[in-house]
């Protein structure tokens, strides 16, 4: 029995031939979307809009948990 994927583009719901996963990178960070060729051309003319501003932004380092202290002065969970 032969079966069929179908692929769907994440952004305007648009199935197609060219809908394939794309892999991209944000703030050293990778994701994949599922996107026809014209959205990939958008997304990839967004992300050169926006490497200026990666490339001077500096990484924040998270903090740990912090705890609030409840009325009565005990941590809270």
């Amino acid at each position: 029995m032969a079966t069929k994927t179908i692929k769907i583009d994440d952004i305007d719901g648009r199935d197609g031939d060219d809908v394939a996963k794309r892999d991209f990178e944000l703030g050293g960070m990778m994701f994949t979307i599922d996107l026809g060729d014209a959205n990939f051309e958008k997304l990839q003319g967004l992300l050169d809009e926006l490497a200026p501003f990666m490339q001077h932004a500096v990484k924040v380092k998270q903090t740990g948990r912090t705890r609030k202290n409840t009325p009565d002065g005990q941590a809270g969970a």
